[in-house]
């Protein structure tokens, strides 16, 4: 699981969460009204979470995704 700040066009917040919601393994957590978005990623693999990041930053009305925590955990460890 990992989780990330993106930010975006103010006045095309909505928009830009809506197309984040309907990414896969993605959920948005919070924002404000200055753009800034927090959302979480949920993945297998830690390359899908790196090219789901660049899909965000590719989405036209982002500025910046930046991930602020990460941390994965291969199925054949222990969880306590």
């Amino acid at each position: 699981i990992s989780s990330a700040v993106v930010l975006c066009q103010p006045d095309r917040i909505k928009e830009v969460i809506d197309q984040i919601s309907d990414l896969e393994g993605l959920e948005v957590h919070g924002f404000n009204p200055e753009g800034k978005i927090v959302v979480s990623i949920e993945s297998q693999t830690r390359n899908n979470i790196v090219s789901t990041l660049e899909d965000i930053g590719k989405l036209e009305a982002v500025l910046s995704s930046n991930l602020v925590f990460h941390q994965f955990e291969s199925a054949n460890e222990e969880v306590s």
